[in-house]
């Protein structure tokens, strides 16, 4: 299969997280596949609002995203 110049290669992730208020939440993130854990971390920090820590970061299974 040939993907070079359609496609991205992105990583899917499960996320927990934390927020200042005491909630635990859950998400599903794509990013980059070669973005590491720190990277990723560091990210769900800055974009999502009142998080106090991230939990968990767990690799699910490589995908492509189309360009």
């Amino acid at each position: 299969m040939q993907t070079e110049g359609n496609w991205n290669d992105v990583c899917v992730y499960a996320v927990n997280f934390s927020t200042l208020d005491g909630r635990h939440i859950e998400k599903i993130l794509i990013f980059p596949e070669k973005f590491t854990k720190e990277i990723i971390e560091k990210a769900v920090l800055k974009r999502f609002r009142q998080i106090d820590k991230v939990e968990r970061i767990e690799a699910w299974c490589g995908a492509l995203s189309l360009k």
